[in-house]
Parts: structure tokens; sequence; C-alpha cells
């Protein structure tokens, strides 16, 4: 057995020392990148009863080029035609404003059923679509502030928001959770909002401020979030309006790999993150959020 051991350890020598040293321990290696073929980039993200809904409308570039580390006018593509559909019928054709963005005047009711489709065209590039549903609304049932009411696995206790709403009983369902802090310091106003994100306690089916029910489907549910105070502790006499808004799966999943890609940056072992796309043909996402409820907590 030694005499094995002895001569696989030679060998593996031997063939070590017979390869050109420039070539087995050279940290060059060369890489066939194929030619990119540009598709269209589309962003567009609607709400109802927005005054405006607006599409931009970009290209995508090749790694090496220059282009893909900047942007500029000079950048938007010619002859772009932005047309959406309503159950299937032309509903909106959208005029070209500032830059690469797109606006219509159309509103899109809250709680519209109706399934749109969103069409991107262009010379030379292949026709962008992707289709969205409204999200139902959902009521929130009871909203809550608790001083002091979490605690961090380090024992750190934090400000603790719940939000209950009872889910419907359907397909899965998505949330997106929103609070808004107004406050008067002397005698000025001031509203901003506030970063909510997913405490840990309620279990793994939050991603941040949005939640899947795939834990809860057609049961009552009480979302426990942390608040993010940036600009201000809340004192006595001040107010917050917290939301509970419905998005897509789309939404939900494309958000989702921003998180993942934000994290992932500078951080040399972790692996590339793609951004979710639900556009055919084409880069970007199109996706339509449910009418929001709300409710006031007052301090």
């Amino acid at each position: 057995m030694k005499i094995l051991k002895y001569n696989f350890i030679f060998l593996l020598i031997f063939g070590l020392s017979a390869c050109d040293p420039e070539e087995f321990f050279s940290p060059v290696v060369e890489l066939d990148i194929p030619p990119h073929t540009s598709k269209l980039v589309v962003a567009a993200h609607f709400a109802p009863n927005s005054d405006s809904l607006r599409v931009y409308v970009s290209k995508s570039y090749g790694f090496l080029d220059p282009k893909s580390q900047s942007w500029s006018d000079s950048d938007t593509v010619s002859g772009v035609q932005v047309q959406l559909f309503r159950n299937d019928v032309l509903w909106s054709t959208f005029t070209r404003g500032r830059n690469a963005f797109y606006t219509s005047g159309k509103k899109i009711l809250s709680n519209d059923a109706s399934i749109y489709r969103l069409q991107v065209t262009a010379p030379n590039y292949a026709t962008v679509t992707a289709t969205q549903k409204v999200p139902e609304s959902v009521p929130i049932t009871k909203a809550t502030f608790t001083l002091q009411g979490g605690t961090e696995p380090d024992g750190t206790k934090v400000d603790l928001y719940t939000i209950e709403f009872n889910d419907p009983a359907n397909d899965a369902n998505f949330y997106q959770a929103e609070m808004t802090h107004k406050f008067k310091r002397g005698n000025f106003w001031d509203e901003y909002d506030l970063g909510l994100v997913h405490f840990a306690a309620t279990g793994d089916n939050g991603n941040q401020n949005m939640l899947t029910d795939n834990a809860f489907n057609g049961k009552s549910y009480k979302w426990l979030l942390k608040p993010n105070y940036w600009r201000a502790q809340p004192q006595t006499g001040d107010t917050m309006t917290v939301r509970l808004m419905p998005i897509s799966k789309d939404r939900y999943l494309y958000n989702k790999s921003r998180t993942l890609q934000s994290d992932a940056q500078g951080n040399p072992f972790a692996e590339p993150v793609l951004l979710y796309t639900n556009l055919q043909n084409g880069y970007g996402f199109f996706t339509i959020s449910g009418t929001y409820t709300e409710k006031i907590i007052l301090f």
C-alpha cells in the first residue's frame, strides 16, 4: 500500500513539473463572450386612481459596452409605441414625455378585475409584452403600535407595529406594507414615509416590507413590523398612517430580486443575482398593485 501511495505522489509531481508553469499557474482565464443582442428595457408599475400612467423604455447593452455603466438622454430608443390593452381591447396609446418616459391620462379604477396587457414596439426590436391583473383589495381589521414591543435575536428592544387582516381564500396573495409619519415640531408640520421591516418573529414568509400568504391562505393574520426611524421618533400628537397594499406576484418577485441583488453587492463570495423580469422578449417589469387600505394610529 505504501508503494502505491508513493508511486501516486511521484506521478503527480512529475505531471505537474511537466506542465508549462506559466500556463498552469496563470491567473488569466480567457472566455469567449457571445455578441450581445440588444432588447427593449421596460419599467412600469401602475396603481389604481393614479393621476397618470407612466412607462419607461430604454434598451440593453452588452457587458463590455461602456454605455452599460452610464445613462444619458441620447440612449433612448426611436420609434417606440406603447399600448395598453384592457381585456384584449386597445385601451390607451401612450405619448412620449420627457427623456424615455411615456404617459397616459387613463386611470385604473379601484378593484378593477380586468386583465391588462402592456405592449411595447420599436423598429429593429422584438415586440415586448406582459400581462397583469389588478389584485383584490383587502381591508385592515386592526392596526396597533407597541412601544418597545419587539425583541431582536440579540436582545435589543424595538418598537412594533401590527397590521391585522383577513386573507381571501383564493389563489396566492402578496402584500406590501407602508406607513407615513406626520408630526409637528414647533410651528411646522412635516410628513415622510417610514421604512418598515419584516419582524423575524412572524416566520419566514416575509421579505422586508412584503409578505406572501403561503402559510395562512384564507385565514386571519397579524403581521408584525418594526419601523426605521430615520428622521424623528414619534411623540405625543403625532399620527401614523398604516397602509396594506395588495401587489402582484410579479411585483413581489421583482422587489425580492432587487433586495437580494443589493445585499450581494460588494460581497465577493455571493452568487450573482439576476433581476426578475416578467416581460416577453425584453428586460424589466410590468406590474399593477391593488387599492390600498389604511388605518390611522394616534400617539
